[in-house]
């Protein structure tokens, strides 16, 4: 892996984009140690890559939630990250509303040598899970 990513890029990164994820999980202490790296200089090759607000909106989305963490979970992350960050909580409240039919989502990487990510990040095929978690945004 560090023959592919090292010396760490954004033309190195934008080509091994897909392979990203699969590498992360392949050789984790490695890959967090390129990125490190990375993180001390003073032109960041990484910062192409980091979109935390997509990965919220993701994570907390109503319909489609990418991650294992349950309704209470997601909910008093959320809660907290009102809290603590008003403006960034207010982008992902705002999300669950508006374009209700026509909602689209992204898919995150599930990973393929480890069993955690398997069942989880599919749409609810009931609204009840959705219309709870809406509400909640309501009162946040």
């Amino acid at each position: 892996m560090t023959e592919l990513l090292e010396p760490l890029s954004t033309r190195k990164i934008e080509a091994n984009e897909r392979g990203l994820p699969v590498y992360a999980e392949a050789a984790p202490d490695t890959f967090l140690k390129i990125f490190e790296r990375d993180l001390k200089t003073k032109q960041l090759a990484s910062i192409s890559i980091l979109k935390p607000i997509a990965s919220l909106k993701t994570i907390c989305r109503a319909w489609i939630p990418q991650t294992a963490a349950n309704h209470d979970q997601r909910l008093k992350t959320l809660m907290s990250l009102v809290e603590k960050f008003p403006a960034v909580g207010w982008k992902i409240c705002i999300d669950q509303f508006g374009h209700y039919g026509s909602r689209a989502g992204n898919y995150s990487h599930k990973p393929k040598w480890r069993p955690d990510g398997y069942g989880f990040g599919e749409p609810f095929k009931f609204m009840e899970p959705i219309h709870a978690f809406v509400r909640e945004m309501v009162e946040a």
